[in-house]
């Protein structure tokens, strides 16, 4: 494990992370075996974690695999490519066309031909009350999300608002949250 300060912000996050991995290599290997939980962590973090390593080593044992290479695909990508310019993504569905529509009704695993984990399907994976919290917390947010969408030639894909639907659930405002610490420090630049 990386060493982390006790005092660091994201401690307890690195101590959850840690025990997530233990708990989800015994899962996967069939192991029975007891993971004692982080004495730093409190109770609902620790039953948080359960869950979702349970979630994730089930989505581990329900391989799914695609006709799809992508690396191929990947190749035939522009480098800046938006997901907005119709003729190049109708030149990418006939060069790479879709293969049967499945329902994922369990936590799956989606493989390339290759075997490469291209996404993990992980219904649920957030604990109801973790949910709850996050709910309560985003309606306080409404009229950030409100302003997180654009429009206009320069718009990408995250901010697009066709790709937002309103909420049956109370007064939740439709908009983009970057959850991702480190996604800035990340593909700032152009190629």
């Amino acid at each position: 494990m990386t060493a982390v300060l006790a005092n660091c912000a994201l401690y307890t996050t690195c101590i959850a992370s840690e025990f997530v991995k233990q708990l989800f290599d015994c899962n996967v290997a069939g192991n029975a075996q007891s993971i004692s939980p982080p004495l730093t962590i409190d109770v609902p973090t620790m039953l948080a974690c359960q869950h979702l390593a349970r979630v994730l080593a089930d989505a581990y044992s329900n391989p799914i695999q695609l006709d799809l290479d992508m690396i191929r695909y990947n190749e035939a990508l522009h480098k800046c490519s938006t997901g907005m310019v119709a003729t190049h993504e109708d030149s990418l569905l006939e060069k790479f066309p879709h293969g049967p529509e499945r329902l994922l009704e369990k936590p799956s695993v989606i493989l390339d031909l290759a075997g490469h984990i291209i996404l993990w399907y992980l219904p649920d994976a957030i604990s109801p009350w973790i949910q709850a919290e996050m709910e309560d917390a985003t309606i306080g947010m409404g009229s950030l999300l409100m302003k997180s969408m654009t429009s206009g030639l320069d718009t990408q894909w995250r901010t697009f608002p066709g790709n937002f639907h309103a909420s049956d659930q109370r007064q939740l405002t439709p908009g983009c949250i970057n959850l991702a610490p480190c996604w800035f420090m990340q593909g700032r630049e152009k190629f």
